[in-house]
């Protein structure tokens, strides 16, 4: 395409970023200015010191061709937490407006539940292209995960939020949320199962399936690399909520039948589940892994487990471990079950012995380790790499200039 000017719009970003959806938009901003783009990223700082008590990632250097804009405003915290009970950027809806009516090509809106809310939508008059991270839209505390049990068939938003320690959002009653998507020309979503709920849930607007641009760290001399642990060990990585479903295979590895399981991450639920660990030898918690080190413990281990209990998207350690050649052992739901199924790289659980009969064969099986590398290092290349995905995105952006046109 001719060289086209991008604003990326998200609640956090590298350095101060703590989730997916932010190293996502790092590698999206880098491959860009690589193709002679121009690239402006936009976020909240006051949003990142919230959700992330300060841990920021300072070990992923910056390009200076891609300009960075801090929206930071002289009433801190207040600001965010005004977005989040109006739906609307209130002490910073000035400065947000002149930045996005700038003449921007495309402007390209990512978690914005903090930034700037729905309204933050309707400003700008570039081709406007949602990508979508969570289930924000349809719900107020993201994750579809209701009373922090079970996840969500049926809402009781009001009285879930209350549960979740979140006050209500008042906005979500009236018409702001639908007046502020039909501004959007269109969407992206990186799972299937994202892109269908939200199509059964009544966003409208064109769809986009479109998986996440990962670039993979990968080693120079894998074959001499020094292993990170001296035995043979399951790898979960992650941040360490509830959500995320650690507790569930904890139990599993207590007594070191299966080998130590290593817990790379850090988050508000570590202390719970270094109690369920009891102090056993065989889980061992690694705290925060800066990523050339986690592809270490990744490209060292027999599988990574990845156990979330809720709908979890398109989960980057997947992405991560299809990079690096780890067979896959996931929860058999939303994204992470997608995944494994179309790359075939792995295998799905639903209860305990399913799991533990998964560890076994991953760990008495070479052959099935072997097989599951090739499929996923084979999946990763046709889907992940830098070329493919700015391919599928620009060919969406085409699409929805067509049809903003018409």
């Amino acid at each position: 395409m001719d060289k086209l000017k991008f604003c990326l719009v998200t609640n956090w970003y590298p350095p101060d970023n703590f989730a997916g959806s932010g190293i996502y938009l790092y590698h999206l901003a880098h491959a860009l200015v690589e193709q002679g783009h121009e690239v402006t990223v936009v976020y909240c700082r006051e949003s990142f010191q919230i959700r992330s008590k300060g841990r920021s990632q300072k070990d992923m250097p910056q390009d200076s061709r891609i300009k960075i804009i801090r929206v930071e405003s002289p009433f801190g915290a207040l600001a965010p937490l005004a977005v989040h009970q109006t739906g609307r950027p209130l002490f910073n809806a000035p400065r947000l407006k002149e930045i996005l009516n700038e003449d921007f090509d495309v402007i390209n809106y990512n978690n914005i539940s903090l930034m700037g809310g729905p309204k933050v939508y309707q400003y700008g008059k570039a081709v406007k292209i949602a990508t979508l991270h969570d289930y924000w839209l349809l719900c107020p505390i993201s994750s579809l995960f209701k009373f922090k049990k079970n996840v969500c068939r049926k809402k009781s938003c009001f009285l879930c939020s209350i549960y979740s320690g979140k006050p209500p959002q008042l906005w979500r009653y009236t018409s702001l949320l639908k007046k502020s998507l039909s501004h959007i020309d269109a969407f992206i979503s990186p799972s299937k199962f994202l892109k269908s709920l939200h199509i059964k849930q009544g966003v409208g607007g064109p769809f986009f399936h479109i998986p996440y641009l990962i670039k993979p760290m990968v080693s120079e001399n894998e074959e001499n690399e020094e292993r990170p642990y001296d035995k043979p060990y399951f790898l979960f990585a992650g941040r360490l909520e509830r959500i995320k479903g650690v507790q569930e295979i904890i139990p599993a590895f207590k007594h070191g039948e299966f080998g130590p399981l290593l817990i790379a991450g850090d988050g508000s639920y570590r202390n719970e589940l270094e109690k369920l660990s009891n102090g056993s030898k065989h889980v061992v918690f690694l705290g925060y892994v800066n990523q050339k080190e986690l592809m270490r413990y990744y490209r060292g281990a027999l599988a990574v487990i990845v156990p979330s209990i809720w709908y979890d998207n398109y989960p980057l350690v997947i992405c991560d471990a299809l990079s690096t050649g780890v067979p896959i052992i996931a929860r058999d739901i939303a994204g992470p079950a997608e995944l494994v199924r179309e790359s075939g790289a792995g295998t799905l659980f639903r209860t305990e012995n399913e799991l533990k009969t998964a560890m076994e064969e991953m760990a008495d099986n070479a052959e099935l380790r072997s097989t599951c590398s090739k499929r996923g290092k084979a999946f990763f290349n046709d889907n992940f790499r830098v070329e493919v995905h700015l391919s599928r995105l620009f060919s969406a952006i085409r699409q929805t200039r067509e049809l903003k046109r018409a």
